[in-house]
């Protein structure tokens, strides 16, 4: 809305006065253990239930952050953060060696899931699954190469 960038993802409600938002993807936000925490036996589990674990968190700056820290408000509870690390791939590397837990989108979990040994777990609560939306100020006004690649990810929708 104030032109510092051409397009942005978004996800959940975000006020879009002035701008054009467009479907892009489901976001499926999941629990990511080390295969021997007391979780990973779980096929799915309820937010309430990791409260008491440490987390493996991202930045304070980072979007999922504050979803999370939100979510765990809303329960009454403070989340329990063990260590920040600055991305998913660390986050997830420090849940394999038993740091703590951490909550990611299912893209990851599956992506490094491939490499590491940490397990996947299913959250019940309804805000884990989330609506990605692009946004952009006006699809006319994009320039062309920005308007392309807004063609080709909401292509895929």
């Amino acid at each position: 809305a104030e032109s510092a960038t051409d397009i942005g993802i978004v996800a959940g409600n975000v006020h879009a006065d002035h701008l054009e938002m467009l479907p892009y993807r489901d976001d499926r936000l999941v629990l990511v253990t080390s295969l021997d925490h007391p979780l990973a036996a779980e096929e799915s589990v309820d937010f309430a239930r990791t409260l008491n674990d440490n987390f493996v968190g991202l930045p304070t700056t980072s979007a999922i952050h504050a979803f999370i820290v939100t979510a765990a408000d809303a329960l009454g509870a403070r989340l329990k953060l063990r260590i920040q690390v600055g991305n998913f791939e660390a986050a997830c590397r420090m849940i394999e060696q038993g740091v703590g837990i951490g909550i990611v989108p299912e893209s990851v979990a599956k992506r490094h899931g491939k490499a590491l040994n940490i397990r996947m777990i299913r959250l019940n609560d309804p805000w884990a699954e989330r609506k990605l939306k692009i946004c952009v100020r006006s699809m006319k006004d994009l320039p062309p190469l920005a308007r392309a690649l807004v063609d080709r990810l909401t292509s895929t929708v």
